[in-house]
């Protein structure tokens, strides 16, 4: 349930956080 919230929110903010660095990927998988 949350992972589905937390996945949406990771893909909105991966394209910002992007260029930053890949720490969201590493959560996503």
């Amino acid at each position: 349930m949350n992972r589905f919230m937390c996945r949406i929110k990771w893909k909105k903010h991966e394209r910002r956080e992007k260029h930053r660095g890949k720490q969201y990927g590493e959560i996503e998988k």
